[in-house]
């Protein structure tokens, strides 16, 4: 069984759509590192101001 989604990643720079893993473009996923860091940062001050 397959699942498609309406939404598509649509990209204006030139060259960075080229290469794609999982009809998103590789250059995309880059952003995944960043985010998490600054999830686990955030969580990580909750924390320390519920605790003290």
């Amino acid at each position: 069984m397959e699942f498609f989604s309406l939404a598509r990643w649509e990209s204006a720079i030139p060259y960075v759509g080229r290469f794609r893993l999982f009809e998103m473009p590789i250059l995309g996923f880059g952003g995944y590192l960043p985010f998490g860091l600054e999830c686990a940062v955030v969580c990580d001050c909750v924390h320390k101001m519920m605790t003290s």
